[in-house]
């Protein structure tokens, strides 16, 4: 599970969409998009939001089995996913107080 966050992330960070199916579920879940639905869909955002926020980039501070601890600018989050052992399938995003 941690090695398909990592990619998640590293997707994220240098905007690199082409692996995007290999790692996130065709049924793909982000709770706090739901309008965001398949891997395409997610490569389109990350694509759309990075033109729009080139400097933006997550840094992890920790990966403990499904939840990856870290900041995107000065906010600091807590992701939740599930897997169904070969692909993510899901997100939810928590930011802390």
């Amino acid at each position: 599970m941690e090695s398909l966050i990592e990619r998640y992330f590293a997707m994220w960070n240098s905007g690199d969409i082409s692996a995007a199916s290999d790692f996130l579920s065709p049924a793909w879940i982000d709770y706090n998009h739901p309008e965001v639905t398949t891997p395409e869909q997610v490569a389109e955002s990350v694509t759309r939001i990075r033109a729009a926020r080139p400097a933006l980039r997550f840094e992890l501070d920790s990966i403990t089995g499904h939840v990856a601890v870290g900041r995107a600018g000065e906010s600091l989050l807590a992701w939740v996913f599930t897997s169904d052992g070969t692909h993510l399938t899901s997100v939810r995003t928590y930011r802390a107080m």
